[in-house]
């Protein structure tokens, strides 16, 4: 189990490193921008309220989502189990920080509002915070030390 752990840990940090290199590249494509190419009033309004909408709903619904799926998980009789769900728990909640996170980048790449970019950085620390670890699975799963002992050394 501790190579699937430490799978799922090499997954999360490629998913980080992609926002934000992804972030970087859209942040100096946008300074090299001129005012010819300002974006539409309009558009910004536009895109400023969905982000907003998108953006709370992606974080809320990680947060409710994850939280769901362990539950549902420690009903799970084995650690194997556990972990198996914990995963799909992990992975649910990226998916649904990376897509606002995205689309604020996008949004920031058609209109060089900074603004954007500090949506960008509020649900990045959003995704920051969901780094798994070992301690946290076993507090959020409450597995017992025998559990906790199987996944952290077994191959």
């Amino acid at each position: 189990m501790k190579k699937e752990f430490k799978t799922l840990q090499i997954l999360y940090l490629a998913l980080g490193l992609g926002q934000t290199f992804f972030a970087v590249i859209a942040f100096f494509l946008g300074t090299l921008r001129t005012s010819a190419f300002a974006a539409d009033k309009n558009l910004t309004l536009a895109l400023t309220i969905a982000l907003s909408i998108v953006s709370i709903s992606g974080i809320s619904m990680s947060y409710f989502l994850y939280r769901s799926k362990i539950t549902a998980a420690r009903t799970k009789e084995t650690a194997t189990e556990k972990m198996n769900e914990f995963r799909t728990a992990c992975m649910l909640r990226w998916a649904l920080l990376e897509f606002p996170a995205f689309l604020s980048i996008i949004a920031f790449m058609l209109t060089a509002n900074m603004v954007f970019l500090g949506g960008f950085g509020i649900i990045f620390f959003a995704f920051l915070l969901a780094r798994p670890t070992i301690e946290k699975m076993a507090a959020d799963l409450e597995l017992g030390f025998d559990e906790t002992e199987e996944l952290t050394n077994s191959n």
